[in-house]
């Protein structure tokens, strides 16, 4: 079983909608939680629809701020029992994995009501028994309210990656925080002692994604578009790129069936992220200055794949 969760700051243009999509493809998970969509129900179902997923719950934006997304896949039964404009609880099962309790937080950013929402954790924790999994953005550092997490007998399940998840993209004041988290019970603890938190990479975004994968499932592998029948496809745009000459050059080398153009664009795409992922890993102001030109890059190069698959 894999869940995704992200802090996405609003879905309202195509780049995020892409990136989304580009995550569905490369991790296949089973479920995803998206907060911050700051989405209109009929706009939600629009995105269910892009992303493929089966079905859907949704917290509609409140003004022009807000807005929580919870979306799974066939092989799930989900029920949602409760939800508010901070928080989305659910009851989910498969055919292969133990029926589990997701509750999806989006710590409110007043820190005058951040108290209200430890007291709603408390309340959650007492509400139902079984194995329990919170994750979210928690807009705040974990060890200020190390008490409310003894209380709700939950522990963070700790992370492989960065070591943190958000930062206020200002080169003049940088700052990085571990806000986004995701803890489970005593419960959780003995049915999926094997659960995996990675810290994605983030692209253009504040906060990275969190990917949790558990139970008994197989790695799957990357998900890409696919075409019956190969073509030739120049796009002019490509000749200005500073290293298409040296790929070209590359792929030419080597058999036909691997020089496609798709692949040419996964080469570029791959590079491209490989760099992201060691600039982010790095948190000096140099490093972020070259991670953003990187993001632009990869923008591009989004824009330069749509107008291939057209």
């Amino acid at each position: 079983m894999k869940l995704v969760v992200w802090n996405v700051q609003g879905i309202g243009n195509p780049w995020t909608s892409n990136s989304l999509l580009s995550l569905v493809k490369t991790y296949n998970h089973d479920v995803l939680f998206l907060l911050e969509t700051k989405l209109e129900k009929h706009n939600a179902l629009l995105l269910r629809k892009k992303l493929g997923f089966f079905d859907y719950f949704t917290v509609s934006r409140v003004g022009l701020s807000g807005g929580l997304m919870f979306l799974w896949k066939e092989n799930c039964v989900v029920n949602v029992f409760s939800s508010s404009n901070y928080f989305i609880d659910a009851w989910i099962s498969s055919s292969d994995i133990i029926r589990w309790r997701f509750s999806g937080f989006y710590g409110n950013p007043d820190a005058s009501q951040r108290g209200f929402f430890w007291e709603l954790l408390r309340r959650l924790r007492f509400a139902h028994s079984g194995a329990w999994l919170c994750a979210g953005d928690f807009n705040e550092i974990l060890n200020l309210e190390e008490k409310a997490v003894d209380d709700c007998q939950i522990c963070d399940l700790g992370f492989v990656g960065d070591l943190f998840t958000w930062c206020n993209n200002r080169p003049n004041d940088l700052i990085y925080e571990r806000l986004d988290k995701g803890f489970g019970n005593i419960d959780w603890m003995d049915r999926f002692p094997n659960t995996k938190v990675e810290h994605l990479t983030a692209i253009c975004f504040d906060h990275r994604p969190l990917l949790f994968s558990f139970g008994n499932h197989l790695v799957a592998d990357r998900c890409g578009r696919k075409k019956i029948v190969n073509r030739f496809h120049f796009e002019e745009a490509w000749s200005n790129d500073p290293g298409c000459g040296e790929l070209v050059k590359s792929y030419w080398e080597v058999p036909a069936t691997l020089g496609s153009a798709d692949n040419l664009l996964d080469k570029l795409d791959y590079g491209l992220k490989k760099a992201l992922d060691r600039l982010s890993s790095s948190h000096s102001r140099q490093d972020w200055e070259e991670a953003n030109k990187v993001q632009k890059q990869l923008v591009s190069l989004v824009h330069k794949e749509e107008q291939y698959w057209k």
